[in-house]
């Protein structure tokens, strides 16, 4: 099948900066001119380190795993996902984080950017927001008793599900299994605009932690906590989070507990997941992927369609699963060990995260690259290559 290729971006176009990276540079410049200005309106250039913003550091460890990819899968990433590469090197095999938790009183947290901040230094704390999101603004001063872990997250981007449960859970899991102690006193704070999936996420956290309280703190609020507990989470490749069986393993338990279902159950369904309600990595030629799929026994599914409680029952009962590069094949998280995933990439768009999740749960992976995709990386996919490898003993 011929590649298609995908719009490239005008060489002219790198120099010049953005909007965000525009309105960064000249609120950067006025933050180091006009401190005091910039303190009122709660923008600070200058950045502490985790370890000059701490009154105390709690805890530090690496954590890894034991489970590792296989050398085949490593060399395939290696030759196909060239966007992986732009971001690391060297393909990681395994998942490793650097672990370190702090605490210090004084500091504030910005409900617009979900900075964690120190007002009589200045600063920022690094690894607790986004240099880019850096917005001048007047915030109301919302005092809040005890300990508090924030995990505002950004502005824009905070309910995608696969970083949620990649960065967001994984770390307040990770939070949870080293550091809580039973009925120890903690407000985790999040943003009140949290979707379905998120609020049922926090309201089984507080039913499985007691002592843990969820607060919502507004775009308008500036949240002076008595004392912050605040991290840096180091992961050695952003396609291996969670990086742990065991982490991933507490997220899956979180939901089956909040909405009261069992263990994941291996019933020999056939699913196809489809992005037909949405114009980014679309397939362009899907109805003639469904009629094979059709001879297959597949069911067609479109998670939009289904809430949060539904995609769960549905990944668990799955015995092998057909979808396009997308972040609902996070759901591999609720999948039956020995069942079996088919991912479909169009071939200017490969990272391995689901590759990842896979080995974690013990579901076999395997993958087929389309066509370049276009300006919405909108691809083809071989159809043929598609049902040979359906057609195999082992995916």
């Amino acid at each position: 099948m011929p590649k298609k290729k995908m719009r490239e971006r005008p060489k002219w176009r790198s120099w010049i900066p953005t909007g965000r990276e525009f309105r960064f540079k000249v609120f950067s410049g006025l933050t180091a001119t006009l401190p005091a200005l910039a303190e009122r309106f709660n923008a600070y250039a200058t950045t502490l380190t985790v370890e000059d913003a701490a009154d105390e550091i709690l805890d530090e460890a690496v954590i890894e795993t034991d489970v590792t990819l296989p050398d085949e899968t490593v060399a395939a990433i290696g030759e196909h996902f060239a966007l992986e590469r732009k971001f690391h090197r060297e393909i990681a095999r395994t998942g490793k984080v650097s672990w370190t938790l702090a605490a210090a009183k004084g500091l504030a947290v910005l409900g617009h950017t979900g900075t964690v901040v120190s007002p009589a230094r200045r600063a920022k704390v690094a690894d607790r927001g986004t240099r880019n999101t850096m917005l001048w603004r007047r915030l109301v001063d919302r005092p809040i008793k005890g300990d508090c872990l924030p995990l505002l997250g950004l502005r824009k981007g905070h309910k995608h599900y696969y970083k949620f449960h990649a960065e967001t859970a994984a770390q307040l899991v990770t939070f949870l299994r080293r550091d809580h102690r039973p009925g120890q006193s903690l407000k985790v704070l999040v943003r009140p605009d949290l979707t379905k999936y998120q609020r049922a996420f926090f309201a089984a956290v507080e039913k499985a932690h007691p002592g843990v309280e969820v607060v919502t703190v507004g775009d308008g609020e500036r949240a002076l906590p008595e004392r912050t507990l605040f991290y840096r989470y180091r992961i050695n490749s952003l396609m291996r989070s969670p990086p742990t069986p065991e982490i991933l393993g507490d997220i899956e338990a979180l939901y089956r507990d909040e909405y009261g279902l069992g263990p994941a159950r291996n019933e020999g369904r056939r699913i196809y997941i489809s992005r037909r309600d949405v114009r980014l990595r679309s397939l362009a030629n899907e109805p003639e992927l469904l009629a094979e799929l059709a001879k297959r026994g597949f069911e067609v599914i479109c998670p939009s369609d289904l809430s949060h409680r539904e995609q769960v029952e549905l990944f668990s009962s799955a015995d092998l699963v057909v979808a396009t590069h997308g972040a609902a094949l996070t759901n591999i998280m609720f999948m039956p060990p020995g069942s079996r995933v088919l991912e479909m990439f169009n071939g200017s768009h490969m990272i391995s995260p689901y590759i990842w999740m896979a080995a974690l749960k013990g579901v076999a992976h395997d993958f087929v690259v389309g066509s370049e995709g276009d300006g919405t990386e909108r691809f083809e996919i071989d159809v043929a290559e598609v049902t040979r490898r359906l057609d195999r003993t082992d995916v």
